[in-house]
């Protein structure tokens, strides 16, 4: 059963890689926020946070019946960080189990973890997605590992394209490669650092305990605890012949088994199987029912009432800090991508996955940090010096698993206007009187031209008479793409700037 378990979980990896694989310019598969659409968590807190059913969450309300029936399979079985950190835990050396009442009180953090998130979507603030493995697995892998990943590919490809002997067959693997899995240009992600350090720190949480991250912090390992508190179906069996050896204790990688094998810490077992294969008495199985063998002692996860009440005054209490905040005050330009709904309802919907800026091929969009306030960390934000809204892409709206961004079109992408560009004369070349510049005019994807050129007559700052073509932005045309702002040949800050709009509009 235990090597059933790990092929099931190395499968469920791989297919997971693969998804972030192909989450990439053109798209070739449309479902690559499948595991994303298994949280139950992000299902729940977004249902509160929005106060509605969310039909893209149907597959995680199937999971959580499921939960009830067999207990956490999802844990053991199916997360990818899961197996992550059955990977990593592997390089520390083995750890010694803690005495039982410090380890109750380190697994009620997930518990009091997962009732502030659900006090905080309840109030419309969805920040589930810092702390739902899902979430953080698709963030990590697409913006940190896939990134590094891209980089090594293309200059390995470069390196064996340059051999005669191999040239010609890394030429036809690199073609297949970049219309299959590399980016259409090399990402590079603003705060991308932030992410990597959260990743890693909770990786090297596993020098004190296996799985230190699902034992006590994960806060969708709380909630399928809490709905497989007694599994209806699937439960743990020992027989008589247990001797009390404390193997299985020690084994336990969630620490559900304590008491010499005799007691069981409900909602915690994650069906790996580990205590089945390494009982020396064959005295413990996992039957859907069995007579010959007998249930453990329950134990129950120690959340007192002040840690109850903690939880909920906490995230009452926290409202303030993410609504009335100086960060959040200062915002003045944020763009969203085309399809998003209305900047309020935006941050309720938005899980924080990375999806729609691992998808985008000109690195257009990137996670935010402070920019939108402490709870938008981490929400998608468009920076057009750095990349620019495709004019025939809109696949940011086909990866998003919430509904954040909403699914267009082409034709309805290209007639969304999700900012407006504005000059900075002072910086612009042909305003400032120096020499013709055309590159916005010729850049502006739309056919009627959101940038014109008009001839003017100036007098120049030696005193010499001129003619000058002066860019103007159309505003009814414009649409905010960007690539005016992106190809701008001035350094630094571009003479050009797209101001963001809280709520899309079409042009007519």
């Amino acid at each position: 059963m235990k090597t059933t378990r790990r092929i099931t979980q190395i499968l469920f990896l791989v297919l997971f890689l693969i998804l972030i694989l192909k989450t990439t310019y053109p798209l070739n598969f449309k479902h690559t926020h499948l595991f994303l659409s298994m949280s139950s968590l992000l299902a729940l807190t977004q249902m509160l946070s929005v106060r509605s059913y969310v039909h893209s969450f149907e597959l995680a309300i199937i999971i959580a019946i499921g939960t009830i029936f067999l207990g956490r399979f999802f844990c053991g079985w199916v997360c990818p960080f899961g197996t992550t950190l059955d990977i990593t835990d592997r390089l520390f050396k083995k750890k010694k189990n803690i005495e039982k009442k410090t380890q109750k009180k380190l697994i009620s953090i997930k518990y009091i973890l997962l009732i502030f998130l659900l006090v905080l979507a309840t109030l419309g603030i969805q920040i589930a997605g810092w702390f739902d493995p899902i979430c953080i697995s698709v963030r990590s892998y697409g913006l940190v590992v896939y990134t590094y990943f891209n980089f090594l590919a293309e200059k390995t490809f470069l390196i064996l394209g340059r051999l005669s002997i191999v040239g010609g067959v890394a030429d036809k693997f690199y073609n297949f490669a970049k219309e299959n899995f590399l980016a259409y240009t090399q990402p590079v992600f603003s705060g991308s650092i932030l992410i990597f350090l959260f990743f890693i720190g909770i990786l090297f949480l596993g020098i004190f305990l296996r799985r230190f991250w699902c034992r006590n912090l994960c806060p969708l390992g709380a909630l399928f605890g809490f709905l497989s508190l007694k599994p209806l179906v699937l439960k743990r069996y020992v027989s008589d012949t247990c001797d009390s050896c404390s193997l299985c204790e020690s084994k336990c990688k969630m620490g559900a088994i304590t008491e010499e094998g005799k007691t069981e810490i409900t909602g915690e077992c994650i069906l790996c199987f580990d205590c089945v294969q390494k009982c020396p008495k064959g005295a413990i199985d996992y039957k859907f029912t069995n007579h010959n063998y007998k249930l453990p002692k329950f134990d129950t996860v120690d959340i007192s009432k002040r840690s109850f009440v903690f939880s909920l005054g906490a995230g009452l209490i926290s409202v303030p800090f993410f609504e009335v905040n100086f960060l959040k005050n200062k915002v003045n330009n944020i763009i969203h991508p085309p399809g998003s709904v209305s900047y309020e309802q935006f941050f309720a919907k938005c899980v924080r996955c990375g999806e729609c800026m691992k998808v985008c091929p000109t690195n257009y969009i990137h996670p935010a940090l402070f920019e939108k306030g402490v709870a938008g960390m981490w929400t998608p934000n468009l920076n057009a010096r750095l990349g620019y809204c495709e004019y025939n892409c809109a696949l940011c709206g086909e990866v998003c698993p919430s509904g954040a961004i909403q699914k267009l079109s082409i034709e309805e992408k290209k007639k969304t206007v999700i900012g407006i560009a504005y000059f900075c004369k002072s910086r612009c070349i042909t305003w400032i009187g120096y020499d013709n510049c055309t590159v916005c005019e010729e850049m502006c994807p739309v056919p009627e031209k959101a940038i014109v050129l008009r001839k003017e007559h100036i007098i120049d700052p030696a005193g010499k008479k001129r003619i000058l073509l002066r860019p103007y932005v159309i505003e009814e045309l414009c649409i905010g793409c960007g690539i005016c702002e992106t190809k701008c040949p001035v350094e630094g800050a571009s003479a050009i700037k797209i101001i963001g709009l809280k709520y899309q509009k079409k042009i007519a």
